[in-house]
């Protein structure tokens, strides 16, 4: 048991340390088809470079969802490339306003913490640099990520607001795009291996102008987790593992395809 629950802790601890740190895409019909794909192992996100920019594609945007999102990345903004997209965002962005600590580390690790501008909850936040920001009122508290502080944030105005939900109510972002705050969301929690939701760290690199680090970030990951995952090939007998957390008096476990029992498969 004690290989077992070293490797796994390996694993887990590893890899988030770290993180704290197709093409359905509507490109414009004058737009020239010279693509490259961006990412491997994401199910959730496509990020596909077209001579305008960069066109991220979020398959289901928040729990429950039935469309995708798609939008456009672009360092020139004009007529010609407003249609088609839920929303066109000039980068590399000077501000944005988070809503989940899953981001404030992608954000902490491209080294772009002084674009946060504001959180929702930053009781929450643990990041060193973060925090500091937090203190010296550099980064305003919105509120809980369900009933943000819209005044406020009206007053940040916000290149980008990243989104996120954990349900089929975002009347709250449709609000703020009605703002006109670019809104775009984080789907991360909703990929089913822990490498993808690694890869994530590429969207927000693609919005603070950091894709060459997002990819050495991320490479270097990929080939740790990989390592660590081959000390576990030769396991004969897996231990039988139960999870999960209280809420509001309900036990919540993870799903048998989540990225958590990918987790413990790997770690063996």
């Amino acid at each position: 048991m004690c290989i077992h629950t070293n490797i796994l802790s390996i694993l887990v601890l590893g890899l988030f340390s770290t993180l704290c740190w197709g093409c359905g895409d509507r490109p414009n019909k004058g737009s020239k088809t010279t693509r490259r794909e961006i990412v491997k192992y994401t199910n959730n996100l496509e990020i596909t470079k077209i001579d305008q920019g960069l066109v991220v594609k979020v398959g289901q945007p928040y729990k429950g969802s039935k469309a995708s999102k798609t939008y456009l990345l672009t360092n020139i903004i004009d007529q010609t490339n407003q249609k088609g997209f839920d929303a066109v965002i000039k980068v590399p962005i000077k501000s944005l306003v988070a809503t989940a600590t899953s981001q404030a580390g992608f954000i902490d690790q491209l080294g772009s913490q002084n674009l946060l501008t504001g959180f929702t909850t930053t009781d929450f936040i643990s990041s060193v640099k973060i925090r500091e920001r937090v203190n010296s009122d550099q980064v305003v508290e919105l509120g809980r990520d369900t009933n943000i502080n819209i005044e406020a944030l009206i007053d940040l105005s916000p290149d980008v607001l990243i989104a996120y939900s954990a349900s089929t109510d975002v009347s709250q972002w449709e609000q703020v795009e009605k703002l006109g705050i670019p809104v775009v969301y984080d789907a991360s929690f909703l990929e089913t291996s822990p490498l993808a939701q690694a890869e994530w760290i590429k969207f927000f690199a693609a919005l603070v102008g950091k894709s060459k680090l997002a990819d050495s970030i991320f490479n270097n990951v990929e080939k740790t987790y990989r390592d660590l995952q081959l000390l576990t090939n030769n396991i004969a007998n897996k231990p039988t593992v139960i999870c999960g957390t209280m809420y509001n008096g309900t036990w919540f476990m993870p799903g048998g395809k989540s990225w958590v029992a990918t987790y413990i498969d790997h770690a063996g």
